[in-house]
């Protein structure tokens, strides 16, 4: 499961969407573990958030807000 913005645990991981700061076009999609690693994907442009909620739908699960 994964809320945007928001961070919550899903099979073992954290994972959040996020706008970057200080930049209105890009997002990052962060998924932390349970044992501390990180992975990170950020995504640019006039459609980074809604292909960034993608990609997290798609990596980490489904989506229920």
């Amino acid at each position: 499961m994964i809320i945007i913005q928001e961070g919550i645990a899903v099979e073992n991981r954290e994972v959040c969407v996020v706008p970057r700061r200080g930049d209105s076009e890009a997002w990052t999609v962060e998924a932390i573990d349970d044992e501390g690693s990180i992975e990170q994907a950020i995504f640019y442009g006039p459609q980074a958030e809604r292909r960034a909620k993608a990609y997290a739908i798609a990596a980490y699960g489904s989506h229920h807000a």
